[in-house]
């Protein structure tokens, strides 16, 4: 009996030591990269951390950013106007497009010379050889109620010739909800073939941050920031994300698509052809 609380103990107290070990190495190294290296290359960026609050949309872009960052080896430098907007060209240009939606057009991550106003800027000045102003108006977060808000705000300040609205999946249930991303936002409701707009009870007091937990500890942490494109790498080759190229995802995870109510949707696009 002796005998095996000693080894119990013995063996206690060797898991105890390398734990400790393990966190004081941890702790070291990050105190040394936070020191040490540029924050460029190692702070992460929270999606939440560009946001406003808005009360009739819930929330908007921040106005006057610029902030430079590293993701996968890249420089990511991201601007906005006094309104929160990307913006490429002059004001005065003949041809004006306002781009809507969320982090699909926004492209917060891609280095700014490679998102869209920026390729379509140089297109159209090329190949129409006219002045071309471009605003892309894009959130990240937010669903296509919300797109319509901004852009029945912005359409008369920028008096676009056009407008292009760009969205992702996962806006369609988001138009059917007051909550999001932790935050509160309106949304429309159907009556009597109309779109009535709806707030929410409950007001956006702050800006929450998106992860929660051990996340939240692993993804602000300098040392993961530094290895994680190695990580993402190895995981693909792994098979452990899911992407677009893996149909057995896309198969089991569109159920929802069910659940959607279509003809709001379809009344939301159709509200933003006569803005």
């Amino acid at each position: 009996m002796i005998l095996r609380i000693n080894t119990f103990k013995k063996y206690s107290i060797i898991i105890l030591t390398v734990f400790s070990s393990l966190i004081f190495s941890f702790l070291l190294l990050e105190t040394i990269i936070r020191i040490s290296i540029d924050e460029v290359y190692w702070k992460f960026i929270d999606s939440s951390d560009d946001w406003v609050i808005d009360d009739k949309i819930g929330w908007r872009q921040k106005p006057n950013l610029d902030i430079t960052h590293l993701n996968r080896g890249k420089t990511i430098r991201f601007q906005t106007n006094q309104d929160g907007l990307q913006v490429v060209g002059k004001s005065s240009a003949d041809i004006r497009i306002l781009l809507i939606g969320d982090s699909t057009i926004v492209s917060r991550n891609v280095p700014s010379e490679d998102r869209i106003q920026n390729h379509l800027y140089e297109y159209l000045e090329k190949y129409l050889n006219k002045d071309t102003y471009i605003v892309n108006a894009g959130v990240q977060g937010y669903s296509t109620d919300q797109s319509l808000l901004l852009l029945k705000d912005l359409i008369s300040k920028y008096n676009p010739t056009f407008v292009f609205h760009v969205m992702c999946n996962n806006d369609l249930m988001q138009n059917q909800s007051f909550n999001a991303h932790k935050m509160t936002k309106p949304r429309f409701e159907l009556l009597n073939g109309n779109l009535k707009l709806l707030q929410p009870t409950n007001k956006n007091i702050n800006i929450p941050r998106l992860g929660s937990g051990f996340r939240i500890l692993i993804q602000y942490s300098a040392l993961y920031r530094l290895l994680r494109p190695i990580i993402v790498d190895f995981r693909l080759k792994l098979g452990t994300i899911n992407t677009v190229n893996n149909l057995s995802y896309i198969e089991n995870n569109f159920d929802y698509l069910n659940k959607v109510n279509w003809n709001l949707f379809l009344d939301l696009i159709n509200e933003m052809k006569i803005v």
